[in-house]
């Protein structure tokens, strides 16, 4: 769903399917924005912010949620200390386009 949007928006869209290939995918071609969910195969989305960040600290992130299982606040807290913006699923298309507008007025 979020590629689609994206894509309707203009945006150029690289998918990863876990984030070991998400990290790789990064340092092979950097992404402008990277959009993660924080409960991901191989890697947590906190993990994989963690690592980018120390090799490029200017990375910019969206870190996603589904819902408000323990530990999901403290997640978003760290993930908002290293500068993400951070969406709770279910989002709005409109509340993902200004969390991206802000990041790309960051930049």
């Amino acid at each position: 769903m979020l590629s689609k949007v994206l894509e309707q928006e203009r945006y150029e869209v690289v998918e990863a399917a876990d984030g070991d290939e998400a990290i790789r995918r990064h340092f092979d071609q950097p992404a402008d924005l990277i959009i993660i969910d924080i409960i991901m195969p191989g890697k947590e989305g906190i993990e994989i912010v963690l690592e980018i960040k120390e090799k490029d600290p200017k990375a910019k992130f969206i870190v996603v949620s589904g819902g408000n299982w323990y530990g999901s606040d403290v997640e978003f807290e760290i993930a908002e200390t290293l500068g993400a913006k951070t969406l709770k699923k279910p989002f709005e298309r409109k509340a993902l386009l200004e969390a991206i507008k802000q990041l790309q007025n960051e930049i």
